[in-house]
């Protein structure tokens, strides 16, 4: 079920779970969340090699080597987010796509993080008031997908990519 959620209910929303921010460090230090934690899926430089992967030679390439690179960190991702998240619920944000939050979202469910997470896309610009959507899903992990809509005209769908 959709519902239009201002920036500010999420804000109020997030300050119900934690809030992690899985962008860049650089992405972080540009401006992040207030309160959100920082669990980069990439480092600064991973993030362009991916990103030039992305661009050049398609998704699935950029995927694979993603997986290269943050494979042998998986473990230790999960810790953190157990720590950041004593109580099982947490909310997991990247840029646009949803690409990473979506990664680190199903790797925390994984590892035993149930209820409440889930990829929250599309937050370009927190400090806007623009029109936020939450979808609750109806998965096990129960989670919520925030999407942007554009300039405030549209409301962008899962479907169509937010």
């Amino acid at each position: 079920m959709l519902r239009s959620l201002t920036v500010e209910g999420f804000l109020a929303k997030a300050g119900e779970v934690p809030v992690i921010d899985v962008r860049s460090p650089g992405e972080f230090a540009r401006g992040h969340i207030p309160g959100a934690h920082s669990l980069p899926l990439f480092s600064d430089t991973e993030r362009t090699v991916i990103g030039t992967l992305y661009k050049q030679q398609g998704r699935n390439v950029a995927v694979l080597e993603g997986l290269r690179m943050v494979g042998p960190r998986m473990a230790a991702m999960v810790e953190e987010g157990l720590k950041l998240a004593p109580g099982g619920r947490i909310a997991v944000h990247c840029w646009r796509g949803g690409e990473r939050s979506g990664s680190v979202a199903w790797l925390l469910e994984d590892g035993r993080i149930r209820r409440g997470f889930g990829p929250a896309r599309g937050l370009q610009t927190i400090s806007c008031t623009c029109t936020c959507v939450i979808r609750r899903c109806t998965s096990v992990a129960c989670c919520w997908r925030i999407y942007r809509n554009r300039e405030d005209r549209t409301t962008p769908s899962p479907e169509r990519g937010g």
